[in-house]
């Protein structure tokens, strides 16, 4: 479907919610290589597990994801950068703050880095796709 404006909010959204689910799917693979390979472990997103590796998960393979999908996705908005990416930025906080409490993890200051980290990845994706690609975009698109 295509717009004179690019993707729509919705769409961006949609593309946020899929990232979030991505990042959930490889906490699930990792979990599941991990109880084969330790026999006593079980699968479960324990709280001690949210707070190393759980976390770990979302925050460094969550920063090049979210860089990479940026980047991406950058490229096929033409008008209102800056809200479709704070649009992308605070759905997939959304998602994630709600699988922290949906797996009943002790909240921690902690997990708010890993969703800021959401923010400094749009703007390395943002900052690579201005520096990387032919394509201009022009300064009113952004707001």
């Amino acid at each position: 479907m295509k717009t004179k404006n690019g993707l729509t909010y919705i769409q961006v959204a949609v593309i946020a919610l899929v990232t979030e689910l991505t990042l959930i799917a490889i906490q699930l693979v990792y979990l599941k290589i991990y109880t084969k390979a330790n026999p006593g472990a079980e699968v479960d997103f324990s709280s001690d597990y949210m707070k190393t590796r759980g976390f770990y998960i979302f925050q460094i393979i969550g920063f090049f994801l979210y860089t990479f999908v940026v980047y991406i996705t950058v490229g096929k908005i033409a008008s209102k950068i800056f809200n479709k990416l704070l649009v992308l930025i605070i759905t997939g906080a959304i998602v994630e703050l709600s699988f922290y409490i949906i797996m009943k993890a002790d909240y921690e200051g902690a997990f708010l880095y890993s969703i800021l980290d959401k923010v400094i990845a749009a703007s390395f994706g943002l900052i690579l796709y201005n520096y990387t690609t032919k394509k201009v975009k022009k300064p009113d698109s952004y707001l």
